[in-house]
């Protein structure tokens, strides 16, 4: 017993020395765990899988020098959703490019990394597998009979490989090529096909516990679909609920409404200025809400490392119980093991309103704080989606105009296009949406705000989510205001929607909070803030969500 104790310690010592010395990262956190398949990274801490057989020890050997490899050449590739099938299939092809720059230094590390090719190509036979193994037999690193399939995509697109390696030693170009090649490939119709979302489970790339991907229904997987994470439709019971019918609300014309992503709503180069604006807007307080951030931060990491489950017959040795292994060479439970709790099984949407009133110090402060969290949180791997809402016109603009054309019939119900914007989406990372947020300095942009139809759209969007956890939080400075709607309806007809939208979301599977600026919004919400201005909203955002996300864990 003793003699595998230590054989086991020399091991993991080891493998740890070698991560750090390739990686240049000797802080870097290391531990090994008997609950995963695959390496686990979060931020500065790796997790492998517990060495259970000599054979197993080869193919953890295999995943330690590839993800010294990945930390060495390319650590910022991390933020890629591994179950996003494009952005998994990039992260397949730089993890290739990696081992392959990592073997020329170190090439004694190229035996270690053909046991985890090997084993790659047999847990995968779908595209993944293809880039990363054909990548490798591309370059011919290894003599190895590749399958049929592999082959076939490799002469198929033999062009595209070709570029890979000419790109290899340029870390963009060599990015640029990989795009080329995963756009033409076939996946985003496999996608659009989906009707179950599931964890792909047998993934060989490194990151895990992350949102679900799109997984189509013709397509074959181990993982068991008896308990799937979320199967489309599901959600009907809860967004019927909010249906307009059901609440009395009417809307004269849809036509002119739209829901659109930040980016195409204005040019890259206005994007880029509109950004350095945001920066320059608030750089007096950035600081003091980057400290929030870590803060928070922190709380969530300490939550996320510091659970260990000891008295188990593997995992990692436990200094407590050496000295009753000494006196008890019998004793087997002298391990813990590493508890891996889901906090990445949470999705947040924030709703921001967009509307005239925000203008200024309210609009920038919400901005940034968007793009602070939506940073933060995609550090840790934990989905968030930052929206925004307003309406296309002032006074109605051409859904009023249709209106009086059809001869203003009573009660028209809502009379003005509304404008739903996608600032960040839950799947985007926060390096692909950071310049949209400084779309919301476009004072142009900024009309009135019809809040009960932007917190029905959130809130179905939110619904649909596969994560188990859900909160959507509010920012609002105001009630709802639409001044043709008002004038043509009851007083309180925007009021009433959006009252009756929220009681029924409060009754729904998730965490709804308002947060109002210079305005109460008790009077709507249940779970609510109000502070009397925007330099509060910081301190007042992260501590609400700390309590919401702490109240998960008791």
């Amino acid at each position: 017993m003793r003699k595998m104790l230590k054989n086991l310690e020399k091991h993991q010592e080891s493998i740890k020395k070698s991560i750090r010395a390739i990686a240049h990262a000797p802080d870097l956190s290391i531990n090994f765990s008997s609950g995963i398949e695959n390496t686990v990274f979060e931020n500065k801490h790796v997790t492998l899988p517990q060495i259970t057989s000599p054979k197993q020890l080869e193919f953890i050997k295999g995943l330690a020098d590839s993800a010294a490899f990945r930390l060495k050449f390319d650590v910022n590739s991390y933020t890629l959703n591994p179950h996003i099938k494009h952005e998994k299939c990039l992260a397949h092809l730089i993890t290739a490019r990696c081992e392959i720059l990592g073997m020329e230094q170190y090439p004694g590390t190229k035996k270690n990394i053909l046991v985890k090719l090997l084993e790659t190509q047999k847990i995968n036979d779908d595209y993944t597998q293809f880039l990363y193994t054909g990548l490798h037999y591309y370059l011919n690193n290894f003599a190895i009979d590749l399958s049929p399939k592999t082959k076939i995509f490799v002469e198929q697109y033999k062009e595209y490989f070709e570029h890979l390696k000419l790109a290899l030693n340029d870390k963009e170009e060599f990015l640029s090529a990989a795009k080329n090649l995963i756009n033409i490939l076939p996946i985003k119709k496999e996608e659009k096909k989906a009707q179950v979302e599931v964890m792909d489970s047998e993934t060989p790339i490194e990151t895990v516990s992350q949102p679900p991907e799109y997984i189509p229904t013709e397509e074959k997987s181990s993982f068991n679909l008896k308990t799937p994470t979320l199967i489309e439709g599901s959600q009907i019971n809860h967004t019927s609920f909010l249906d307009n019918k059901i609440l009395d609300y009417k809307i004269f014309t849809t036509e002119f409404d739209q829901e659109i992503p930040a980016e195409k709503l204005e040019s890259i180069e206005k994007l880029k200025i509109l950004r350095d604006q945001l920066s320059l807007k608030t750089a007096g307080i950035r600081k003091e809400f980057e400290q929030q951030a870590r803060k928070f931060k922190q709380k969530l990491m300490a939550r996320r490392f510091c659970k260990w489950e000891k008295m188990h017959e593997e995992g990692v040795i436990d200094s407590t119980k050496l000295a009753g292994l000494i006196s008890n060479q019998k004793l087997n439970n002298v391990f813990k093991k590493f508890k891996q709790d889901s906090l990445n099984d949470t999705i947040i949407t924030l709703l921001i309103d967009n509307s005239g009133s925000m203008r200024g110090n309210n609009i920038a402060t919400a901005s940034i704080l968007a793009d602070l969290l939506s940073k933060t949180l995609d550090s840790l791997q934990i989905s968030i989606e930052v929206l925004g809402f307003t309406t296309l016109d002032w006074k109605g603009g051409k859904s009023f105009q249709k209106w009086l054309g059809a001869g203003t019939p009573k009660d028209p119900g809502r009379l003005n296009g509304t404008l739903h914007i996608l600032y960040k989406k839950g799947f985007d990372s926060w390096r692909k949406s950071y310049r949209n947020f400084g779309l919301m300095l476009k004072e142009s942009m900024l009309k009135e705000n019809i809040d009960g139809e932007a917190l029905k759209w959130a809130a179905e969007r939110i619904l649909k989510r596969p994560e188990k956890r859900k909160i959507l939080i509010v920012i609002s400075d105001g009630a709802p205001l639409d001044e043709v709607t008002i004038a043509n309806n009851s007083p309180d007809y925007l009021s009433s929607h959006l009252m009756n939208i929220i009681k029924r979301i409060e009754k729904m599977p998730l965490e709804l909070i308002a947060i109002g600026i210079g305005h109460k919004v008790e009077k709507f919400y249940k779970n609510s803030i109000s502070i009397k201005n925007h330099n509060h909203l910081g301190e007042v955002l992260f501590s609400k969500l700390d309590q919401v996300i702490n109240k998960f864990f008791r």
